[in-house]
């Protein structure tokens, strides 16, 4: 009986002992895991050196020969590095954000200029049938279909100072739905940029 008791503790304490071997071969690996990425870490932070001997005394600049020497450098290894997938941004004006287009919005209008002179308004005092002050490429006149604050969108005038956008503020005797007078300062310019058919599209 006793002889049997002793075979079992052999036993035990003979697992017991493989089973520290193992964790302690275990714990060895994890130790030497965690330093060798450690010293990567380290290698991947530690910033470039250039020797001072490996600038020549030339005409090149210390900084552009510092660059090619970087560049000369062997690019490191990116394939493990997750890659960030491009979205396209569309940048829109901040008008047409706010805007909604009407279902007949592309339009062909009839466009000519006027000033705040006698001659194209019989008044000098440059304010407009919405009680506004005119603004050069900024007001419009416009028919009566199209409301007050209606802005209008004319890509042929897209490299003038307002980048082709304007807002009715004004009406004329002489405008109707499919005519524009583009608001000038001076009456030569108003004469000289003349009349033109443009498409324009409109914005409520």
């Amino acid at each position: 009986m006793m002889t049997k008791k002793i075979e079992t503790q052999e036993v035990l304490y003979g697992f017991l002992a493989w089973l520290t071997r193992g964790l302690m071969i275990f714990s060895v690996i994890i130790i030497v895991i965690i330093i060798i990425g450690d010293c990567k870490i380290k290698r991947m932070e530690r910033p470039i050196v250039i020797q001072w001997d490996t600038i020549s005394k030339t005409e090149e600049s210390v900084e552009d020969q510092a660059k090619r020497y970087i560049q000369s450098l062997p690019m490191p290894d990116m394939s493990d590095v997750p890659r960030i997938q491009e979205q396209s941004i569309a940048i829109q004006e901040e008008c047409i954000t706010e805007a909604v287009v009407e279902e007949d919005g592309l339009k062909e209008l009839n466009v000519s200029a006027y000033c705040a002179c006698e001659q194209c308004c019989e008044k000098t005092n440059g304010i407009t049938a919405s009680n506004t002050k005119a603004q050069q490429w900024h007001t419009v006149a416009a028919g009566p279909s199209y409301k007050f604050g209606t802005k209008i969108y004319i890509s042929a005038l897209a490299n003038t100072p307002s980048g082709g956008w304007f807002v009715v503020e004004d009406r004329g005797g002489k405008i109707d739905d499919n005519h524009l007078d583009v608001y000038f300062e001076d009456h030569q310019a108003a004469l000289e940029f003349g009349r033109h058919n443009y498409e324009c599209i409109i914005y409520n």
